[in-house]
């Protein structure tokens, strides 16, 4: 549940028009982030709208492809991606899995937020105002129905995800930095000495 909900987020650039946007708008400003990091508190709900789920941690991200999510409640999770390969070290239960970024749900929002994939290819805006974008796939399997980004100036506050049954993951994020220097360490993973790793190669 956890890895499935981990990801999310960045911004910069305003949208010259207070209630007009493209996708081409908020492609911009996923290209001006080159690194990213803020504290998180993430909520997921179900169809009822009762809640399910919460958690609160760290995350950054430098392009292309490296992210860190370290959650420090209700457990301690790390999950690191470095440009090959994807770690989660589940610290309670001492144990780490491994696979090759190849398997990763390229409609994650990690994926969506670390990679420079053009985002009209795989989503469209169906709409916009006061610096909220509300996305739709374009492919009908995918994971999530809508993804909904809300932005304060430069920086993305909120997330929102939705998937098929109606279940809802919001992200809130604060104590935002943009494109400031991060150490190469925080998307670099060694499993510790005596915890079980499995790996998964790709097919």
């Amino acid at each position: 549940m956890l890895a499935k909900c981990f990801f999310f987020l960045i911004s910069l650039l305003v949208v010259t028009s207070t209630n007009a946007a493209t996708i081409e708008d908020l492609q911009q400003k996923l290209n001006n982030i080159k690194t990213y990091r803020a504290t998180f508190s993430q909520t997921v709900k179900d169809d009822t709208g009762q809640t399910i789920q919460q958690s609160e941690g760290d995350m950054a991200l430098a392009k292309p492809m490296r992210f860190r999510w370290e959650t420090f409640k209700p457990v301690k999770q790390l999950i690191v991606l470095d440009g090959k390969r994807v770690w989660i070290y589940d610290i309670d239960l001492e144990q780490v899995s491994v696979r090759p970024l190849a398997l990763e749900n390229q409609s994650s929002p990690a994926f969506f937020l670390s990679s420079k994939h053009k985002i009209a290819e795989q989503y469209q805006l169906k709409s916009y105002k006061n610096q909220r974008f509300i996305l739709t796939p374009r492919n009908k399997q995918a994971k999530f129905q809508r993804i909904v980004l809300q932005f304060a100036g430069e920086a993305l506050s909120e997330m929102q995800m939705v998937d098929p049954l109606g279940q809802t993951t919001t992200l809130t994020l604060k104590s935002t930095h943009i494109n400031q220097k991060l150490s190469p360490k925080l998307f670099q993973f060694k499993a510790p000495a005596g915890v079980d790793v499995i790996t998964t190669q790709d097919s």
